[in-house]
């Protein structure tokens, strides 16, 4: 234990050192970071050149009071697997320092968190009405032996940088739809994926409900992760000139608010605008990543995606089957909207005018962006008001993506190297995916920017990304390595290639012999 008498010398040392320059240097955890508690993370330093013994310390109260690391730290192997204590803090620091000497020491930059998950589990063991959010556990506190069994509660008990899990299952009625982030700075995530956590959102014309509602100024850091929300029907949102009409059908990004929205699925959504996703204009970039966005439908324009104003940049997704019926089936653009697509696919959306895409707004003209995408009937089915731009980009292709099973949702690319192919973990032995193998592969598979480094792909792949909601994933849908010199599949042809090679020069397989 560090007392307090060490705590003052710490203090006196980092004064005199102000500004000096130290061979040691933490780089892990070293400010903004969120740990949970009871797990393992690992402390890393670099320098220390000589330095034979380090001591590490934490603190949990912004350096008021020090502890060592338990079990003590030995070496200087740059290194420490810490067993992070079971506190609750965002006044962490930890601290470094040369055993033989005091004076060759560094502190993390900035504060950390240790805090653990929040838990929603709609029929959890505890809970004495499972699927029912109006009867809880009393003891419910969002720990995971006592999970909220809304999603709302989950958030208004929720701090800044808290990360929630949602447990599998269908979740429904008051607390599990129209859920509002209220500002919070927090990462909403399933615990596996959309296929196995849903949002019923029960919407109809006379009673609507979305899934979520984001209006009090969030930013990218709130973060929407790994859910289906179907059947909502948009809520009346004002949109000023035009008045007040149904919007945002599964998610309503209101004015100042611009979320993440990553790998979910926004299917059978309603509204009048913005079937799917309605975003209205803000200073910042909402994020909509790796998401499938299917047979949602409006009575007016953008079927999928209605970008109100503002900017919006959609990536790794696929976007179809949407209907409007004014323009822009899969995806509108309004009022200055400045927005981007990009390895994206828009396929079977439908429109009276621009089916796949519209920009619309004489007085406040919108652009767009489109690159390597696969965009059905190509540049022609965009709908371009006079006065707005459409950019069509580097990479777009015209060609059917080969979806598996369009018909059950199910939106991977075919593959003749390997599909995957979702199905239960509980059936699999914890097995989220199996591989199956198609008779063609589609032209999606590596057709994204070259650019583009495809370390989330499984192996083996083309040494470039697939588009659409897959794109860039252990999901994505495999190809041949193309460079055959690259043995070790860095992306580089070099001298590691050749140790490779090397190592099994001359070796020969045993029926050669």
């Amino acid at each position: 234990m560090i007392g307090k008498s060490n705590t003052l010398w710490i203090g006196m040392v980092v004064l005199m050192l102000a500004g000096s320059s130290q061979a040691l240097t933490i780089t892990a955890p070293n400010g903004g970071e969120k740990i949970a508690p009871g797990s393992t993370y690992a402390i890393i330093w670099e320098g220390g050149a000589g330095v034979a013994d380090v001591i590490i310390a934490y603190s949990i109260d912004n350096g008021q009071n020090w502890s060592e690391v338990d079990p003590p730290n030995a070496g200087n192997s740059g290194s420490y697997d810490w067993l992070v204590p079971d506190a609750d803090s965002n006044q962490c620091l930890i601290y470094i320092v040369d055993a033989d000497n005091p004076i060759d020491f560094d502190l993390s930059d900035d504060l950390f968190t240790i805090r653990g998950w929040l838990y929603v589990d709609d029929d959890a063991p505890c809970d004495p009405g499972p699927g029912d959010p109006d009867v809880s556990d009393p003891c419910e506190d969002g720990s995971i032996e006592h999970p909220f069994d809304s999603i709302q509660e989950s958030i208004d008990s929720a701090q800044n940088d808290d990360m929630i899990l949602v447990a599998d299952g269908t979740y429904t009625g008051a607390g599990n739809r129209d859920i509002d982030f209220k500002g919070k700075a927090v990462t909403l995530r399933s615990l596996n994926g959309p296929e196995n956590c849903i949002i019923d959102c029960q919407g109809t014309p006379s009673e609507p409900h979305r899934g979520f509602w984001f209006g009090s100024g969030e930013g990218n850091d709130s973060i929407l992760d790994g859910f289906t929300i179907t059947n909502g029907y948009g809520l009346i949102y004002n949109l000023g000139s035009i008045g007040e009409r149904s919007v945002g059908g599964a998610i309503l990004c209101g004015l100042s608010s611009s979320p993440t929205i990553i790998d979910c699925i926004i299917k059978s959504n309603c509204a009048v605008y913005g079937g799917g996703i309605f975003c209205v204009g803000s200073s910042n970039t909402t994020s909509i990543r790796n998401c499938i966005i299917i047979n949602n439908s409006v009575n007016n324009n953008g079927g999928g995606i209605f970008c109100w104003g503002g900017c919006v940049t959609i990536n790794y997704s696929t976007i179809s089957r949407n209907s409007a019926n004014g323009d822009g089936g899969g995806i509108r653009t309004y009022r200055g909207s400045n927005s981007e697509i990009k390895h994206c696919i828009l396929w079977d959306n439908i429109a009276p005018v621009g089916p796949e895409i519209g920009l619309h707004s004489t007085n406040h003209p919108s652009t767009l962006t489109v690159s390597y995408c696969d965009v059905k009937g190509g540049e022609a089915a965009a709908y371009v008001e006079p006065g707005c731009t459409l950019i069509w980009g580097e990479g777009n292709i015209d060609a059917d993506p080969c979806f598996a099973d369009p018909e059950e949702d199910d939106y991977h690319l075919r593959s003749q190297l390997g599909r995957y192919v979702p199905v239960d973990p509980a059936e699999f032995g914890g097995q989220k995916g199996l591989w199956a193998r198609d008779d063609v592969t589609s032209p999606c598979i590596d057709a994204g920017n070259p650019q583009v480094n495809p370390m989330n792909e499984p192996m083996p792949n083309g040494g470039r990304v697939n588009i659409g909601a897959y794109g860039n994933t252990e999901q994505a849908g495999l190809s041949e390595w193309r460079i055959v010199s690259d043995i070790n599949r860095d992306g580089i042809v070099n001298m590691l290639d050749l140790a490779e090679l090397s190592a099994d020069w001359l070796w020969t397989a045993p029926w050669r012999e």
